[in-house]
C-alpha cells in the first residue's frame, strides 16, 4: 500500500473541507472554481469559456457571510485574552510557538477558525531535527537516528493534510501528513510542486516518524524526550468540533457555507435578470413603408433620444421591457434570513422541548458548539505544550492554556451579532451602530474609543 493512500473518511469529506474554504476566501475563490458552485445556464450551446457564462459569472455577487461569521465568531472567543501559564524553558513560545515568529495566541486563532469552517486542525509537537527531510534515493534502507534536540515548536496542518491515520479505538497509532511544497531548485526560482509526506507510528519500542518523498520512503526518526525516554504517543492533537479523536467531526459551518453558495447562485439569475429586464428595446412598427423606403426616410439609421427624428408612412414606435421577477431576490432574503439563524445557533447553548428533569440536567453541563470548539482547542493547545515541555526539560505540571469561554454579556442577543458579523460588509449595519450595539451591550469596553478600535483592527475580528 502506497504512502499517498487516503483514509475512506478523508475522501468522505474531503469535498466540504474545500467547499467551506472556498466559501470563507471569498468571491475570487469561488468565482475560480467557475461551474464547481455556478453551472453553466445552457450547457449544451455554451461551455465555461463562452462569453454568456463569463458574463453571467462575472455580473453575480458573492457576499461572503460565511468568512464573516466565522471571523465574527473567533473574534467573540478572543474577546478576552486566554489564560497562558508556562515554565521558563517554554516562555520564548509565547512569541514565537511554530519556529516561524507565529504566536500562540495567533495559532489557537487559526485552530478556532479551522475548527469551526472543517472541524478538524491537526497540532504537533516537533522538536525540530525530525521536520527536516533530508535525500535519499529510492533504493536507500532507512536508517534511524535520534532527533537532535533543538527548540521545541508547535506545527499545525489542516484538514486537508492529515489523509490517513489508525488507531486502536483508544489513541493514535498512525499518523500520515502529506504537504505539497515548491522545490525552488539551485537558482531559487523554481517552481516545482514536490509531494512528502511525514508519516508517525506507534511502535514497540516507542514513537518514531519517517519521511517520505513523492512515495520514496525516507530517514526514521525516534521521537525521544530530553531524559532519553522514547515518546510512547504520537505528540499531535487532531482538533474536532466535537470531540479531539481521530475522525472527522461534521463542521459546523458546513451549513452556512451551502446557503452562501445558494445565496450566489440566487445572485447570478437576479442580475443577470435585472441586466435583460433593466435595458429596453425599441420596436419600430414602420406601417406601410417598406424596408427600402423607411431606410432612405432614415439614412441615419435609428438613434434613441429627441436629437433625432424617425420618418414612416403610418405605424408607431415603443419602448418594450420585460417585467422583472422578483423570485431570486426573495430567495436570496430567504437564504440570508437562514444564514443569521445557523450562525445564532452556532453560539447559543443548546436547547428544545423537554422535561424539566431533561432541563435540570442539560442546564448542568449545557454547552454550544463553539463552546465545544474553544475546549478543544484549550485541551490540545495545553497537550501539546505539555510535550513540549518534556522535550525541553521542564516540569509539564506548570503548564495551562486555556481560550475564554465568555463569549458575549447575557444581555447581547446572538441574531443580532449574526446579522451585524454577516451584514456588516454590505451596508445594512454602519461600523458606528455595530460597535455602538457593542457597548450598550458590553461587549466593547466602553473606554474603547473608535480611534483605539481602529488602531486594533487586524489584531482582533474586525468587528470586535
Amino acid at each position: 500500500m502506497p504512502v499517498s493512500e487516503t483514509h475512506p473518511l478523508y475522501d468522505e469529506f474531503k469535498t466540504e473541507w474545500l467547499r467551506n474554504q472556498d466559501a470563507i476566501d471569498g468571491e475570487r475563490k469561488v468565482k475560480k472554481r467557475g461551474p464547481a458552485y455556478l453551472p453553466i445556464p445552457d450547457p449544451d450551446v455554451n461551455n465555461e469559456a463562452s462569453k454568456r457564462y463569463q458574463s453571467y459569472k462575472n455580473r453575480a455577487v458573492y457576499t461572503n457571510f460565511t468568512g464573516r461569521t466565522v471571523s465574527g465568531l473567533t473574534g467573540l472567543v478572543f474577546r478576552e485574552d486566554p489564560i497562558i501559564e508556562l515554565p521558563a524553558q517554554l516562555e520564548y513560545m509565547r512569541d514565537n510557538a511554530d519556529g516561524n515568529g507565529l504566536t500562540l495566541i495567533s495559532m489557537a486563532y487559526d485552530a478556532v477558525r479551522q475548527a469551526q469552517a472543517k472541524g478538524r486542525y491537526i497540532v504537533v509537537t516537533s522538536v525540530g531535527g525530525e521536520q527536516e527531510i533530508e535525500e535519499l534515493s529510492p533504493d536507500t534502507v532507512p536508517s534511524k537516528k535520534s532527533s537532535a534536540q533543538v527548540q521545541a515548536k508547535i506545527v499545525s496542518y489542516f484538514a486537508e493534510n492529515a489523509i490517513n491515520w489508525d488507531d486502536n479505538g483508544n489513541a493514535l497509532q498512525m499518523l500520515n501528513l502529506k504537504e505539497i511544497v515548491l522545490d525552488r531548485g539551485s537558482d531559487g526560482f523554481g517552481s516545482e510542486e514536490v509531494t512528502k509526506n511525514l508519516v508517525y507510528r506507534v511502535t514497540d519500542s516507542g514513537v518514531t516518524v519517517q519521511h517520505y518523498k513523492e512515495d520514496s520512503a525516507g530517514l526514521v526518526f525516534d521521537i525521544k524526550y530530553s531524559d532519553g525516554s522514547m515518546a510512547e504517543k504520537i505528540p499531535a492533537d487532531i482538533i474536532g468540533a466535537v470531540d479531539n479523536n481521530p475522525y472527522p467531526d461534521q463542521p459546523p459551518i458546513s451549513d452556512i457555507a451551502a446557503l452562501n453558495v445558494a445565496h450566489y447562485r440566487n445572485s447570478a439569475d437576479y442580475e443577470e435578470g435585472v441586466y435583460i429586464t433593466g435595458q429596453p428595446t425599441l420596436h419600430v412598427n414602420s406601417g406601410d413603408t417598406s424596408a427600402r423606403d423607411f431606410n432612405d426616410l432614415n439614412p441615419n439609421g435609428i438613434q434613441l433620444g429627441s436629437s433625432r427624428a424617425v420618418v414612416t408612412q403610418k405605424g408607431d414606435m415603443k419602448l418594450v421591457q420585460a417585467e422583472s421577477n422578483s423570485a431570486a431576490n426573495e430567495a436570496m432574503v430567504r437564504k440570508e434570513e437562514q444564514m443569521v439563524m445557523l450562525g445564532a445557533q452556532i453560539i447559543q447553548p443548546r436547547s428544545g422541548v423537554e422535561t424539566a428533569e431533561a432541563a435540570k440536567i442539560r442546564a448542568s453541563a449545557e454547552t454550544s458548539i463553539l463552546t465545544t470548539i474553544t475546549a478543544n482547542v484549550s485541551q490540545a493547545f495545553e497537550n501539546r505544550l505539555r510535550d513540549a515541555a518534556l522535550f525541553m526539560g521542564a516540569n509539564p505540571d506548570e503548564v495551562k492554556f486555556k481560550l475564554s469561554d465568555n463569549f458575549y454579556p447575557e444581555d447581547a442577543d446572538p441574531q443580532v451579532l449574526m446579522a451585524m458579523f454577516q451584514g456588516s460588509d454590505r451596508g445594512a449595519w454602519a461600523i458606528q451602530d455595530v460597535r455602538n450595539y457593542g457597548r450598550r451591550s458590553g461587549l466593547v469596553d466602553p473606554e474603547r474609543t473608535d480611534e483605539i478600535i481602529d488602531s486594533e483592527i487586524g489584531e482582533q475580528s474586525p468587528l470586535l
